[in-house]
């Protein structure tokens, strides 16, 4: 039984797994670190290890299909029952108006479609999530002026 994850690029993989994995899924899937992690945070490395593996192990890959399958199975079964053009349209209306966690299960719903329309949709609607989604103050670096200070001619 193969999963449709197995065939998501990596960006989507990665993209599924820090939007839709919770702490508590990731530890229940096995990919938590054990002890303590030198440079990153333990949520961090396993949504890291937990894409490659979506392409890799295709235990893995079905459990996770199922878990999210029932956590969104309205949206799953809404993006299935749609023509194309509803799906076009709907998606387009939903990223306008919803917000990040609205908009996490229909993403998962477009993406798993074997549609390719239905997923090149949920591709432009991960970008548009992901391009929209504001940083929390102190997420980036300060930014730093990039006027340089030259000293004036005098002569």
């Amino acid at each position: 039984m193969s999963s449709r994850l197995q065939d998501l690029d990596c960006t989507a993989r990665m993209f599924l797994s820090c939007l839709c994995l919770t702490e508590c899924d990731l530890s229940s899937l096995g990919v938590w670190p054990k002890g303590q992690t030198c440079c990153f945070a333990a949520e961090t490395q396993a949504r890291s290890v937990v894409h490659r593996l979506l392409r890799d192990d295709e235990r893995l890959a079905v459990a996770v299909t199922d878990l999210l399958d029932l956590r969104f199975a309205d949206e799953v079964a809404h993006v299935l029952s749609l023509p194309l053009p509803e799906v076009a349209l709907e998606s387009s209306t939903r990223g306008r108006q919803g917000v990040g966690a609205q908009l996490v299960g229909w993403a998962w719903a477009l993406l798993r479609d074997e549609r390719a329309e239905v997923t090149t949709i949920g591709r432009h609607l991960m970008g548009s999530f992901t391009a929209n989604t504001p940083k929390t103050e102190g997420s980036l670096p300060p930014r730093r002026s990039r006027r340089r200070h030259r000293k004036s001619a005098v002569h």
